[in-house]
């Protein structure tokens, strides 16, 4: 099913934009391909392209995106839109290194978003906020875009019983069409729908897949999107219904390139109100032996009943950690290690709450630890808004954390110098140094050791809006080179020597 498109034809809106400074100059030209169709990775130049697959400007919906300057050096950007194999691409300007530059969807502004990124790394993310017309939730889908290229795309975990509704988002910014099979994992096993395989999406289009047709009344599900040919991103976004579930809230779904043996979740809690799970998706052929370690205050302890947990081979599994919390203590954060066998884990809040517009749920992907990190978000005014800063290594970690608030950056006295204990787990409230911030960003940097740095937003006017998640950490927006090329099956239509980027063919 495709995603649906706005009626109201209007471009990308690029707004107010300070310290960022965007110059109206043109960009350099994208490397030119090699013979075969790939690019050499080995230049100076650090840049790619970022796709928003979830986030449009339907009725009832508003998308605010934020590019952030995050290296040393100042970053080209040039943002676009796409849906229906058209591509609207805007002019080009430069985020100044610390700084960000906004943009906002309105609507006929596309399906998906994108931007190409030349010269200095620029993380970009969006929020998708929901007002519950059209038969959707109110809430708001948070997060960083996929800067990443893969032929396969790991999303571990949403739900479709009770309320939940899980949609997959496959964004196809590129001119040529891409080809996927989806295969849908539950704790019995693998699923693949006969309509998911070979599956067409179409260039400069996105496809949006109502798990829930495939798979109803299943309380635990995972996908595995493999690119057959082209290239592609994909994303997801889990509903839930107050009427049903007893919860109103959505959250984004964000994709795993690759498995790995270690991903830290950071936020989990148990309360009156508040409980949380883990998702562990085991993609491999032998069985994953995994210990989990829980992040406090006062350092990493054993979750109560869970040093060591088994995820069979193609399997996903479901941790409950309710009664696992240490006494006393009602939030934390959570890593699992697997022991030699790559898995992929997200981790799940749930707020119950009388007034359904005190309920939401957040599903976090895990991260690994890295040195750096930028985390954003939009309407500050009358919400809590909380940096998470986990450190799962042996060694203690210094942090700084520097704010943009829309109209300066800044390091404040009491986020300079921010010491995470071995094991440990560290809040920094961002409230009060965000008061008037319409949208803002958080550059996080690890003087000493890594870190994993997440995003905790709630409260206001209207609502809870819950929004939980880790940042885009800085192994995704330093690297160098242009997307990598992409791939094809035998047997299956494809096109060569097409440009790597959206709208330099």
């Amino acid at each position: 099913m495709t995603a649906p498109r706005p009626t109201v034809l209007v471009t990308v809106l690029v707004v107010a934009i300070a310290l960022a400074v965007v110059a109206v100059d043109r960009l350099l030209p994208p490397p030119e391909p090699a013979a075969d169709g790939h690019v050499d990775a080995a230049t100076d130049r650090v840049g790619g392209t970022w796709t928003c697959p979830v986030g449009d400007a339907r009725a009832g919906s508003a998308t605010s995106l934020l590019a952030v300057g995050s290296g040393d050096e100042p970053g080209r950007i040039e943002l676009g839109t796409f849906g229906d194999g058209d591509l609207d691409l805007g002019e080009a300007g430069r985020v100044r290194a610390g700084a960000a530059a906004g943009a906002t969807l309105e609507g006929g502004a596309g399906d998906a978003a994108f931007a190409h990124v030349y010269d200095g790394p620029v993380a970009l993310h969006r929020e998708w906020r929901l007002d519950g017309e059209e038969d959707v939730p109110p809430g708001i889908a948070a997060g960083p875009c996929v800067a990443e290229s893969s032929d396969r795309w790991l999303v571990p975990g949403m739900s479709t019983a009770g309320g939940y509704e899980a949609r997959l988002r496959l964004a196809n910014p590129y001119e040529t069409d891409a080809t996927v099979a989806i295969r849908l994992v539950t704790p019995e096993g693998p699923v693949e729908p006969t309509v998911l395989q070979n599956l067409t999406v179409q260039g400069r289009s996105t496809t949006e897949i109502e798990v829930n047709e495939h798979l109803p009344e299943r309380d635990d599900v995972a996908a595995e999107v493999h690119v057959l040919s082209g290239r592609m991103a994909v994303e997801g976004y889990q509903l839930v219904r107050q009427a049903i579930g007893d919860v109103d809230g959505v959250s984004l779904l964000s994709p795993a390139a690759t498995p790995s043996t270690t991903w830290t979740v950071p936020w989990v809690a148990e309360t009156g109100e508040r409980q949380s799970w883990l998702w562990l998706l085991n993609p491999g052929d032998r069985p994953a032996p995994v210990e989990l370690t829980m992040h406090t205050t006062d350092g990493g302890v054993v979750p109560e009943g869970l040093a060591e947990v088994t995820v069979e081979p193609g399997q996903l599994r479901r941790i409950d950690l309710r009664g696992t919390f240490p006494e006393d203590v009602e939030s934390g954060a959570i890593t699992a290690r697997s022991e030699g066998v790559p898995v992929v884990v997200s981790g799940v809040l749930r707020q119950e709450a009388d007034d359904a517009a005190d309920t939401g749920v957040a599903v976090q992907l895990g991260a690994r630890a890295d040195t750096s990190w930028v985390l954003s978000g939009t309407g500050n005014e009358d919400r809590f808004e909380q940096v998470r800063l986990v450190n799962p290594g042996s060694e203690p970690a210094s942090v700084d954390v520097a704010l943009w608030d829309g109209e300066s950056t800044r390091t404040p006295e009491e986020l300079s110098g921010i010491e995470v204990p071995a094991g440990a787990l560290v809040t920094a409230n961002l409230g009060a140094h965000l008061e008037d911030a319409g949208q803002w960003a958080a550059i996080v940097t690890a003087t000493e050791g890594r870190v994993i740095a997440g995003r905790v937003g709630l409260g206001g006017d209207e609502g809870l809006d819950l929004v939980a998640g880790v940042g885009s950490p800085g192994v995704v927006w330093e690297r160098s080179g242009a997307a990598v090329a992409g791939r094809g099956e035998p047997g299956l239509t494809q096109r060569t020597g097409t440009g790597l980027l959206p709208g330099r063919d």
